[in-house]
């Protein structure tokens, strides 16, 4: 067996310690060979790998970052505080997260780098109380990263999602029989995030929505009973909702897992089979649908096979950072592609909505955002959902929002990705 001795640790230290990978220096004051050096590398790289590995990073395919100036749109319509308060909550998850990098496209980003960013964007919220002043600082510090395919801008469709509000019991009734399950105890997720169940010394898909519906699912605990299907399909969707239960109070619960089976619009489907039109689609359609049919609701449903597990998440609704969410702040991205709890800058168009809840117009909308979220829905580089809250405003919105917009990674100038230097950035 080879041991290390105490010059192979030195020059390992000064490896490190310099960040260069010319030792010439370092051989010409040493007596150590380059061979006996290169031995105690494989040995000490080897023992790394086996004591600390490195978790499997998932990549988006194709798609890389392209540095840009700010675009001719960067703005920021909201109040301040909820900006100051949605870097926080990236900050802390962070902090307790204990990742050292988060994948960027086909790069990597340290979180080390990702904390610069959010710090010196409350540093500048702090020294520029003013919008137009802080605006203009955040413009000359950080470079606007879009996303590119095959070389061209990605499209960006943005739809938005709420905390929904239902009545539930605990026990289950003849009325309330629609269960809302936590995470399963057999439920394996591996490193590459595939989920499963182990069975017979293997791993197994697991159940689909329709056999969960139909066998129920033991394996896990019930933690609240509602008594309509489609009302327990939109907290699925949503990913959180206040339960108004029965003998008082209320419970909230947000997201805990999926069961890895593919998403599958069942928006999509009745557009396929003739139901609607695609430009009518959104959420009000869906469920006006399923009033007038509702001997549909199952089978239409049961086309979707994820399904989605919950925890119950104390006050507040909560994304997939385990972080509170904030109101038109907070984002859904897909995190093969987007570092989590990244700043971004959005651009797109508000929907304007009537007191029925009908869309008759909208208007720009610009600011800075957050990555706090995911869907099983929010694939690739060209989907964003925005949370709009609670309530019957954000329920609104949410159910009509159906916009064009552009995405910009926010990252402070001169910094390091994976192994590149960031070139100065194109102007617009």
């Amino acid at each position: 067996m080879f041991f290390f001795d105490e010059k192979i640790v030195a020059a390992l230290l000064y490896w490190m310690e310099d960040g260069s990978v010319d030792l010439a220096g370092f051989f010409q004051r040493s007596d150590m060979s380059k061979s006996v050096f290169a031995a105690g590398l494989v040995c000490f790289l080897g023992l790394s790998l086996l004591l600390f590995p490195f978790p499997a990073m998932a990549r988006c395919p194709g798609v890389s970052f392209a540095p840009r100036t700010a675009p001719v749109s960067f703005g920021d319509d909201l109040d301040p505080a909820g900006l100051e308060q949605a870097a926080r909550a990236s900050l802390a998850w962070l902090e307790r997260s204990g990742l050292r990098q988060l994948p960027f496209a086909d790069r990597n980003l340290s979180t080390g780098q990702l904390r610069a960013g959010l710090e010196l964007l409350l540093r500048l919220k702090g020294q520029y109380p003013g919008r137009a002043a802080f605006l203009a600082a955040v413009k000359k510090d950080f470079i606007f990263y879009r996303p590119v395919i095959a070389g061209a801008a990605a499209g960006l469709l943005v739809t938005g999602y709420y905390q929904p509000s239902y009545s539930a019991a605990r026990e289950r009734s003849a009325c309330y029989r629609y269960p809302i399950y936590g995470l399963p105890r057999d439920l394996v997720v591996s490193a590459d995030g595939s989920v499963g169940r182990r069975l017979g010394g293997e791993i197994v898909p697991y159940p689909t929505r329709a056999e969960i519906e139909a066998h129920g699912l033991p394996t896990a605990p019930v933690l609240a009973w509602m008594r309509d299907p489609l009302e327990a399909f939109i907290v699925h969707v949503q990913g959180s909702a206040v339960l108004r239960m029965r003998d008082g109070g209320e419970m909230d619960i947000g997201f805990a897992g999926r069961n890895g089976r593919p998403y599958r619009s069942i928006g999509a489907w009745l557009v396929k089979k003739g139901f609607m039109p695609l430009a009518a689609v959104s959420m009000p359609a869906i469920i006006s649908f399923f009033r007038r049919h509702p001997a549909m609701i199952r089978k239409v449903l049961d086309y979707n096979e994820s399904y989605i597990f919950f925890r119950r998440s104390g006050r507040g609704p909560r994304g997939s950072l385990g972080e509170p969410l904030v109101p038109g702040r907070s984002v859904a991205l897909d995190r093969r592609c987007f570092p989590e709890a990244a700043p971004l800058f959005l651009s797109s168009r508000r929907p304007l909505v009537d007191d029925n809840g009908a869309m008759i117009g909208s208007i720009p909308m610009r600011r800075i955002v957050f990555h706090h979220d995911s869907g099983s829905a929010i694939r690739g580089p060209s989907r964003l959902d925005l949370f709009m809250g609670r309530g019957g405003e954000a329920a609104a919105m949410a159910g009509v929002m159906r916009q064009p917009g552009e995405i910009f990674v926010l990252l402070p100038r001169n910094i390091r990705i994976g192994e590149e230097i960031v070139a100065a950035p194109t102007a617009y």
